[in-house]
């Protein structure tokens, strides 16, 4: 009776947490485009970075597929000649001021890598369950402006993100 009972809490426990994983917009934009929901998965954080509540389930609960990047759908587009080639594996790690030579995009944390910049959440975001995010392009130290004016949901990015072939 007591390992019944205990087995019913447990998935009564899991179940709702799955529930609320599911109404993350976030989540589910992640889930459509190839992210597979894992509560209580692992994913790389520096050293040193605090990752808050509204972005646990993102960093914890979404297993990506490994060696899969995403762009873009609109390829020559403005945003589609930033986001291409995003790796969602890449650790989450906080940008400072060094890494770009500008000293607003400090506190960024990544949550996509490519070999020519990183999707973030910018400071002042990262406590939102959909964060506005911006692209930090390695060329362009200044293009997170642009990022800023656009007022990006993370879920409305993922939702306009292809698998790249």
């Amino acid at each position: 009776m007591i390992l019944r009972t205990l087995a019913l809490a447990a998935f009564l426990i899991v179940n709702l947490y799955s529930q609320e994983l599911a109404v993350n917009p976030v989540a589910v934009a992640a889930v459509a485009i190839g992210a597979k929901s894992n509560v209580g998965g692992k994913r790389d954080v520096d050293p040193g970075v605090q990752v808050s509540d509204a972005m646990k389930a993102y960093a914890f609960d979404l297993t990506w597929p490994e060696g899969t990047l995403y762009r873009w759908k609109d390829k020559a587009s403005d945003i589609g000649l930033s986001l291409y080639s995003l790796d969602f594996t890449a650790p989450i790690e906080c940008i400072d001021e060094a890494s770009y030579g500008v000293k607003e995009v400090a506190g960024c944390l990544t949550i996509a890598g490519t070999d020519h910049g990183h999707l973030v959440v910018p400071p002042g975001e990262i406590d939102s369950i959909d964060p506005i995010v911006w692209f930090l392009d390695n060329e362009f130290p200044d293009g997170y402006k642009v990022w800023q004016t656009r007022k990006m949901k993370l879920s409305q990015v993922m939702g306009n993100l292809v698998v790249q072939k």
